[in-house]
């Protein structure tokens, strides 16, 4: 009886799953992005205003930041919506190989004893698909705390504002 990995990795779904993740629909450039979204992040210019520019240049020193902010948190936004896209395709992709080596390769999979060693011998077929899953998760987590950021900055900016104006409305300078 031949050995289930050996099995699983010949498999024409195992195959085509690792084609897809290599070349085809869950090919995404993740380093590429982790450098965009640090870029957008620290060149925020909210990040560098300052309290004598923002009262010299108060309206332009803040519309600027606010569109850039809106433009920096809508392309954060649309990166997290691809990254969530290819992780929700794949994670179905492998549930279905998941299942699909389950059912194809019963006398292989007796060797292991529990079903906790059989669902491991079938995940460790799947760990490069498995791997690339979890990165787009972490990346997931990682845009939801930067755009948290952005999203606070902006309040800032509101309460600032708001203060700014209620100090011009009673007379009061900086």
């Amino acid at each position: 009886m031949a050995k289930f990995t050996e099995l699983a990795q010949k498999d024409k779904r195992v195959k085509a799953l690792l084609k897809a993740l290599h070349q085809g629909s869950y090919q995404i450039d993740l380093p590429a992005l982790e450098l965009e979204i640090d870029n957008l992040h620290l060149t925020r210019k909210i990040r560098t205003l300052k309290t004598q520019e923002v009262i010299a240049s108060f309206q332009t020193k803040f519309l600027e930041a606010a569109l850039q902010n809106q433009a920096y948190r809508s392309r954060l936004v649309e990166i997290k919506v691809k990254c969530f896209r290819i992780a929700a395709k794949l994670d179905e992709h492998i549930s279905v190989v998941k299942t699909y080596l389950s059912m194809t390769y019963p006398n292989a999979l007796k060797a292991y004893k529990t079903v906790a060693e059989r669902r491991a011998a079938i995940e460790s077929v799947l760990e490069e698909p498995f791997s690339f899953l979890k990165k787009l998760e972490l990346k997931d987590k990682e845009l939801a705390e930067v755009i948290k950021d952005t999203d606070q900055a902006g309040f800032a900016m509101k309460h600032i504002i708001e203060a700014m104006t209620y100090n011009k409305e009673g007379g009061h300078k900086f």
